[in-house]
């Protein structure tokens, strides 16, 4: 007997795709630019490190260094999962306004 497809749990995809900084650095990624590149300036350092890190905790990127004790920001690619994930967004070419940096974040 076949079982059923799995589905993910709304409210944990929910949690993740809520965390700050989280959908500007997948889009970011990308588009070929670093986490730090895609987030506004003077964003905290914690946020992206936890935002990168739970890309990473999903497969959606991994650290692109061999040296498995870097895990910096700076260090991160999306996978092919994660370039499926920009995908199922939608998320256009061209900045979305949503995730356009401004003077109030």
């Amino acid at each position: 007997m076949a079982s059923e497809p799995r589905h993910p749990d709304p409210n944990r995809v929910l949690d993740i795709l809520g965390t700050p900084l989280l959908l500007r650095i997948l889009y970011g990624l990308g588009q070929g630019l670093t986490p730090l590149e895609a987030v506004p300036d003077g964003s905290d350092p914690q946020q992206v490190e936890t935002a990168v890190q739970r890309l990473v905790d999903i497969g959606a990127a991994r650290y692109s260094t061999d040296d498995s004790s870097t895990s910096h920001p700076e260090h991160v690619t999306l996978t092919a999962k994660g370039r499926r994930v920009v995908e199922a967004l939608q998320i256009p070419p061209g900045e979305p306004a949503h995730l356009r940096a401004t003077d109030d974040q």
